[in-house]
């Protein structure tokens, strides 16, 4: 279902001593290469949208009246009545349940809602006004298309469009599809034959979730948002789907921990780099020197070499876990270079573990965490968890000093 979200300003009367309903001034709004003349924008984009649902946010003190003459209300006592609550500042929601049967006996639907805001001018207030603007998640489906509009009303809640919009689709975990942020810019009105565009800011909604997903890959390894936003705003560039593809085998690799096919995903991104920066869109200007930076750290030449830094991306990623298995294996690849032993075979890879038991007590430590770990054992050292954490550091600095510096 198509959803438009609105706020409501106050509204300017055709004659400043008119104290009937529904007489504001009149905007012409351009959405796209179509000019629609109303007292709200929302009624713009309800018709150029084909809208069938409309979620309007607003004070006591906004154009209520208008909203219930724009939408059909033909009943002047109901518009009176109404004008006459806002005029004294009386207000309440109750109030404005005719008007939502307005709308929707007007769009031919059902659900529409009208919402009373204050005018958040306290931090009390913003917070009553944030808990209002999501109680707009109560009333929308998976599937549902969002239309937002935030030309009016306060800034604040312009603010609180975006947020609402994450905690809909990260907390609440509404499968929605935002389909524009609208702007009137009426500011250039004046230089536009009166006409005010109707701007889609969606670009800012886009490019905060790009840099979440880039800070995930980041922060966590997690590439599977930069596959989906690369899928879903990149989708009409050639080789696009090959290009997303590279960050999806990439968090298949970390999440099960497979050393090998990371670092064959690091030099797979590495050799597509240059297809990356090609894509015609501004976000592979933020995506390229994040991934030369990671990248840099761990494309290194040898196995041991590899395997000691993805230790310490795990550690400075929080996989503890992961951290101490690739420490363990980055001590034996080390071993069996340096003695000319088979790194893949594993009975030479169990006879140098069993020398570096025998004779090193620290790395007896550290593989008796990484057993523990790796065997989800129940009697585990009496050390907890944050204490083996900060053992953690200690033991990469000692494998440092001894194998790799």
């Amino acid at each position: 279902m198509k959803i438009l979200i609105s706020s409501l300003g106050a509204g300017k009367k055709k004659d400043v001593k008119s104290h009937m309903p529904g007489e504001y001034e009149n905007a012409k709004y351009q959405i796209e290469n179509k000019i629609y003349e109303e007292q709200f924008i929302a009624r713009a984009l309800v018709k150029h949208f084909e809208i069938e649902k409309v979620f309007l946010i607003g004070t006591k003190r906004s154009l209520w009246d208008s909203v219930y003459m724009s939408f059909g209300g033909e009943d002047a006592e109901t518009a009176l009545k109404i004008y006459d609550l806002i005029y004294k500042n009386e207000l309440e929601e109750k109030d404005l349940k005719v008007v939502e049967e307005q709308i929707d006996k007007h769009l031919g639907t059902t659900g529409s809602r009208c919402l009373i805001i204050s005018y958040g001018v306290n931090e009390e207030e913003l917070w009553d006004n944030f808990f209002k603007f999501l109680s707009v998640a109560d009333f929308i489906e998976n599937g549902d298309e969002i239309y937002l509009d935030i030309t009016h009303s306060f800034r604040s809640l312009s603010l609180m469009s975006f947020v609402m919009i994450d905690f809909l689709k990260l907390i609440k975990e509404k499968d929605v599809d935002i389909k524009g942020i609208y702007y009137g810019m009426f500011e250039y009105k004046s230089e536009n034959n009166g006409i005010s565009p109707v701007v889609d800011l969606r670009m800012f909604y886009d490019l905060m979730q790009w840099i979440i997903a880039i800070n995930e890959l980041k922060k966590y390894g997690n590439g599977n948002n930069i596959y989906k936003l690369l899928i879903k705003t990149t989708k009409r560039y050639k080789n696009i789907e090959n290009i997303a593809n590279i960050f999806k085998n990439f968090s298949s690799s970390i999440n099960i921990g497979d050393m090998n096919n990371i670092r064959q995903s690091i030099r797979y991104i590495k050799s597509k780099l240059s297809e990356v920066d090609n894509i015609p869109h501004p976000i592979a200007k933020l995506m390229i020197p994040e991934l030369k930076r990671f990248i840099s750290q761990l494309d290194k030449n040898t196995v041991s070499e590899f395997q000691f830094e993805l230790a310490k991306w795990f550690r400075d990623h929080e996989f503890y876990a992961l951290s101490y298995m690739a420490l363990v294996e980055s001590i034996v690849s080390k071993k069996c270079e340096e003695e000319n032993k088979n790194i893949t075979n594993e009975e030479d890879r169990n006879e140098i573990r069993k020398e570096l038991r025998k004779n090193l007590s620290t790395f007896r430590h550290i593989n008796k965490i990484r057993n523990n770990i790796a065997h989800l054992n129940y009697y585990s050292p009496r050390d907890n968890s944050d204490k083996k954490i900060a053992k953690l550091n200690e033991y990469i600095n000692w494998v440092t000093r001894e194998f790799f510096s």
